[in-house]
């Protein structure tokens, strides 16, 4: 739960104000979980803290959902093409990404239980989008895609899929993101 709470801190995910009288204040749980390499071994523990965004209401305390999810057969013929073109696969996992999405809506949350501060009438102000937010992937998604436009990939209709195309490179990069705690 340290690094958790570290990785929160280092990516300045709320700040400690007192709540106002008018504004509500949603819930913080700590998930933990075993995480297991493929062969079934024990990898490690890991943790995270979760806000509860069960207790929103749609358009008043966000505005929509949204998951972005390239579809299966769109991975399948890209990596059929891929193969038999013996094209470079890679796929990497980031780990906290959804700390990418800056919060619109102003969002109060209890503090994370065991990392309270001095003054425990304060609350967590979000500034970033955290696991249970009801917006999370929307937000995390539009962050990513001004990223990958000002890096030059550009998104196709089809799939959730980005392309950059020169003279001696073609890359497609395909966006799924899951909500796993």
């Amino acid at each position: 739960m340290k690094d958790e709470y570290s990785t929160l801190m280092l990516n300045q995910t709320w700040c400690l104000p007192h709540l106002l009288p008018s504004a509500t204040m949603v819930g913080c749980k700590c998930l933990f979980k075993n995480k297991y390499n493929v062969d079934g071994s024990f990898q490690r523990n890991k943790a995270r803290s979760v806000v509860k965004g069960f207790n929103k209401i749609e358009g008043f305390d966000y505005i929509e959902t949204f998951n972005h999810v390239v579809k299966h057969n769109t991975v399948r013929f890209v990596l059929a093409h891929a193969v038999i073109a013996q094209w470079l696969i890679r796929q990497i996992d980031m780990n906290s990404a959804f700390l990418n999405g800056d919060l619109e809506e102003i969002v109060y949350m209890q503090q994370p239980l065991g990392f309270v501060s001095k003054d425990p009438t304060l609350v967590c102000k979000l500034h970033k989008a955290i696991i249970g937010s009801n917006n999370l992937p929307r937000l995390c998604s539009r962050s990513l895609t001004t990223i990958f436009n000002n890096l030059g990939l550009l998104p196709q209709r089809v799939s959730h899929i980005y392309l950059l195309s020169s003279l001696n490179l073609i890359l497609y990069l395909f966006l799924y993101m899951l909500m796993i705690s």
